[in-house]
Parts: structure tokens; C-alpha cells; sequence
């Protein structure tokens, strides 16, 4: 599967790399309304219980829902 297909296509995964990985997926999503009204940190942390390196890439996507009205330009924001 290519990475392209999931929006990630800055370069820094190739087809090779995406094919011979282990990828991880985390939905983070879960929340009332009102946790979205502020904004968030998210801290990442690995143990790593070998000896053996390892390379570990976060890719963190947000989305907004938004109308633009053409007619006046105005932007607005849904709540979700």
C-alpha cells in the first residue's frame, strides 16, 4: 500500500520503507465536545528493551470542519 494513499506524501517514506515497517496507527480522538474547545499537547515516550536502534516517526494530523461563504468571505467554524 502506498503511503500516498494516506496523505503522506512529503517524501519521507518511500514504498520500500512503507512495505518492510511495522506501522502503528492510534486514534486519539476520544472526547466530549468541550475537550476540543482548547488546544492540546501530546507527549510521545518509547522504551526501548533492546539493544538493537530503532527509528521511530510521529505523524500527528488534526482536522477542522469549516464553511467559507463565498459571497462575504466569512469563515466559520463547526463544532463537532
Amino acid at each position: 500500500m502506498s503511503p500516498r494513499l494516506h496523505g503522506i506524501s512529503t517524501g519521507l517514506i518511500n514504498q520500500n520503507y512503507w512495505e518492510n515497517s511495522k506501522w502503528y496507527y492510534v486514534n486519539v480522538e476520544r472526547g466530549n465536545a468541550a475537550d476540543k474547545l482548547n488546544g492540546r499537547n501530546i507527549n510521545v515516550s518509547f522504551t526501548n528493551n533492546s539493544n538493537v536502534p530503532i527509528e521511530v516517526m510521529v505523524f500527528i494530523f488534526y482536522s477542522d470542519e469549516i464553511t467559507i461563504d463565498v459571497k462575504t468571505g466569512l469563515v466559520t467554524r463547526h463544532k463537532n
